[in-house]
């Protein structure tokens, strides 16, 4: 089996998102979303960095990758995206959320 050493369409692409600094959406075959910037990547995984940590995503898990603003016009320009034919509805406010803190027991041996 031939190896191409690296000129795939695959790694170009994956090279320009990184030299861009392009925020990019990564859908995993799970169904996952991550959104962050390309750090770097090799033959088996991509590592995405987003806010202030790394997450490396092995490539047999990828769906698909693609420009954050090409992902989700909206965030991009929410003015042209919605137009206004109509008045939104108004929103229900949410059910509260309740919590319930469980304590800790300490069993100590003897």
């Amino acid at each position: 089996m031939a190896r191409d050493n690296g000129n795939t369409l695959q790694s170009t692409y994956l090279n320009d998102l990184r030299k861009q600094h392009t925020t990019v959406v990564i859908y995993l075959v799970s169904g996952i979303k991550q959104t962050g910037v390309i750090e770097s990547f090799d033959q088996h995984a991509v590592l995405l960095r987003h806010g202030t940590g790394n997450q490396l995503i092995y490539k047999h898990t990828i769906a698909s990758v693609m420009p954050a603003a090409k992902a989700m016009p909206a965030l991009a320009s929410p003015t042209a995206s919605r137009p206004a034919l109509r008045a939104e509805p108004q929103a229900r406010p949410a059910a509260p959320v309740v919590i319930r803190k469980v304590t800790r027991r300490i069993i100590e041996r003897e």
